[in-house]
């Protein structure tokens, strides 16, 4: 036994791992490879990775996460095939992939151990790892991505999500990183952009008094020091990169100037779709972090370790984990910045980064190839910019809304505009999809309102402060995801046109409803806003509503201010109105990873006819019926074996359910407010509804 391999533990010594293990043969014993190798209890791997080099691997690949006794989770390898090719039909090499079960709490579960490409012994090199350069960027390597993307994939990359005829503001300024100074952006200016999150450090801005300095020859020079590091960094990479100009928020909005703001900010989707490439931030909470590996070195060395003679491994931290765990991934405005944008450069603690369209590239890989299709590395998280093509603009929108409405915001006011951008490009797609112009109605598509207002938090979620409906997920602070996923577009077409029972009304400019339309059998709703009356104003107008025999619809006002004193936007809607109990569900209070946090049966003389998710601080009453309205069909088959264990019901049809909207009261009257989506028997609600007007705020 050579000196290398005593350094391997009893367990790692068994599994014989060599560097050939890594490249797919022919001839290979593929029962080897197609199994899960125990590790065992994750204390006992820890315990081992203090003198064992694989198992450092195995722990460095989990997180090194923190000890939270009594650490009995079950370790596991196993191999998984990976690269692709397009001339060839089998994967060229494999990795080794950990599994631990129970699953850990932010576990990063992309994670690898590949061979080093100085220890294989073939001639073929792509999907291995790569050393890194010690701590620094490369610009050269960067600089190379930029070539390749262009030249190998053209127009996939190149091409624009927003209007490409859409003429910039003569307001539109850039940083001239030649000559130091802020300059209105030249015709057709080839720039880059950077996406970063500001924190609570204060930060340099470009305002009404320093911005004559500013735009002076070298005038970012005399204020260098007070530009924070990531911004200093961003200038140096925009130029070893190759490129003069770069647009930097705080720097290219004058902060101070409202008319300079309103003019630029709608704007974010065309300047990061525009940009070339977008430098991303990806470490530090604040601007002051900088750009790992630009003035200060990365701060993480590469995991590397010797198994066994000629076999030295890396463990490779994927694109999707090293942005899930920074804290730039969980800012609001970043989200439509890096799904925009064409490319990205991502600048991490670890490494940098690259991704387009077509490919993600890294400095601890090589997967530079025009023939490769796909890796482990590419896949990427959810982005309208084309990394992951879920195809129609409906599927895109919920998607986007999913990844959104989980991440944090520091004014409420700014829900809608930091998702503005994308909205803009997935409004543009529906419209183009049914030949007509489609709306955003507080962040709900007007052509698919019936469906978008389906959607439910993932996890408890609170009211938003500020004057936002209870109606729209922009009114609430939580992510959420939409209903009837799984559908097709034909099938969600015909469930716009057939299977939704609110009556909606349009109203002209002018306010005066123009005609009163049936969902059965419509296409789209075409919802305006109004200004907002006063709150004495509402209930004249509500006496006088109701007293109008026949004025059904839908009106939605808008807020008259973000204040969170002021009158909310309201919707008015005609449909069927029932009321239930609310029973919960029997051992099942809680669970950490449900829906909301706990299940209720919606129940009719204490018979179960429905379910609905609540938060855990919902107040209920056993004797209580609470009010439900009928928003559209659904299928009973969605709702959880929880429920369908109480449920006694023929299925008469594949949508034998309602979605129900559970409300509450806010005043007398009858303005409501939204609580929660549930579904319900047909059967029980026809029974016991009838047609009501509905304002919900």
């Amino acid at each position: 036994m050579s000196l290398v391999q005593s350094k391997l533990c009893g367990v790692c010594q068994t599994l014989n791992i060599s560097a050939g293990d890594f490249i797919v043969k022919d001839e290979d014993n593929t029962d080897k490879y197609e199994q899960y190798y125990d590790l065992g209890a994750l204390h006992e791997l820890r315990k081992r990775a203090e003198t064992c080099p694989l198992c450092w691997l195995y722990l460095d690949a989990a997180g090194n996460p923190p000890v939270t006794p009594p650490e009995d989770n079950a370790c596991q390898f196993s191999w998984e095939s990976d690269g692709f090719v397009d001339w060839s039909e089998a994967p060229l090499v494999r990795c080794l992939r950990l599994r631990i079960q129970p699953w850990l709490a932010n576990w990063p579960e992309f994670n690898k151990i590949t061979l080093l490409l100085d220890q294989a012994s073939e001639e073929y090199d792509l999907f291995l790892g790569r050393r890194r350069s010690k701590g620094r960027w490369k610009a050269s390597l960067a600089r190379k991505w930029m070539r390749d993307c262009e030249r190998w994939h053209g127009d996939a990359c190149d091409s624009l999500l927003t209007d490409k005829d859409a003429v910039m503001p003569v307001n539109f300024r850039l940083v001239d990183c030649l000559e130091r100074r802020l300059v209105v952006a030249p015709i057709n200016a080839k720039y880059l952009a950077l996406s970063y999150v500001w924190g609570r450090a204060k930060i340099f801005q470009l305002n009404t008094t320093n911005k004559g300095a500013l735009e002076r020859l070298g005038g970012l020079k005399t204020v260098w020091n007070e530009l924070p590091l990531t911004i200093r960094d961003t200038i140096r990479v925009t130029s070893k990169l190759g490129y003069r100009y770069v647009w930097i928020d705080s720097l290219c909005i004058v902060q101070d100037d409202d008319a300079d703001k309103k003019a630029l900010i709608p704007l974010m989707d065309l300047i990061y779709n525009r940009a070339l490439l977008s430098i991303v931030a990806g470490s530090g909470n604040t601007a002051g972090s900088g750009l790992p590996g630009v003035s200060t070195a990365q701060k993480m060395p590469q995991a590397i370790r010797k198994v066994a003679l000629g076999c030295t491994l890396l463990s490779q931290k994927h694109l999707v984990d090293l942005l899930e765990y920074s804290f730039y991934e969980s800012r609001g405005w970043t989200y439509q910045e890096r799904c925009l944008s064409r490319r990205r450069l991502y600048f991490f603690d670890e490494q940098t980064a690259f991704e387009c369209r077509r490919s993600v590239w890294r400095e601890d890989a090589v997967l530079e190839d025009p023939d490769v299709v796909s890796s482990f590395d590419t896949s990427s998280i959810h982005s309208i910019s084309g990394i992951v093509r879920s195809g129609l603009p409906y599927e895109q929108y919920g998607g986007s809304v999913y990844w959104y409405s989980q991440r944090n915001l520091t004014s409420n006011s700014d829900v809608l505009n930091a998702f503005a951008g994308i909205s803009r490009v997935l409004l543009h797609e529906m419209g183009a999809l049914s030949s007509t112009a489609v709306s955003s109605i507080y962040g709900l598509p007007s052509s698919m309102f019936d469906w978008a207002i389906l959607w439910s938090p993932n996890k408890t979620a609170h009211r938003r402060t500020g004057g936002w409906p209870s109606w729209s997920w922009c009114g609430w602070v939580g992510g959420v995801g939409m209903a009837l996923t799984g559908v097709t577009e034909p099938q969600l077409k015909e469930w716009l046109q057939q299977r939704t029972r609110v009556r909606w009304r349009t109203y002209a400019v002018n306010g005066w409803p123009c005609e009163c339309i049936d969902s059965l059998g419509q296409a789209s709703v075409n919802l305006q806003f109004l200004p907002t009356p006063s709150p004495q104003q509402v209930l004249d107008i509500e006496e006088a509503y109701l007293a109008k025999s026949g004025l059904v619809g839908i009106r939605i006002t808008a807020p008259l201010s973000e204040e969170g004193d002021t009158l909310l936007p309201i919707l008015q809607l005609r449909a069927q109105v029932a009321r239930f109990e609310l029973q919960p569900v029997d051992g099942y209070p809680s669970a950490t990873n449900a829906v909301v946090d706990r299940g209720y049966h919606i129940s009719l003389a204490g018979v179960a006819v429905g379910g609905i998710w609540l938060d855990m601080a919902w107040q209920h009453d056993t004797e209580m019926a609470y009010e439900f309205v009928v928003l559209s069909e659904a299928r009973m088959s969605s709702l959880r074996e929880q429920f369908l264990s109480r449920i006694k019901h023929d299925v008469k049809g594949e949508w034998d359910g309602y979605h129900v909207m559970l409300v509450k009261s806010i005043c007398e009257g009858r303005l409501r407010e939204r609580v929660a989506i549930g579904t319900i028997l047909q059967s029980a609600v026809n029974d016991q509804s009838g047609w009501d007007d509905i304002w919900l705020r």
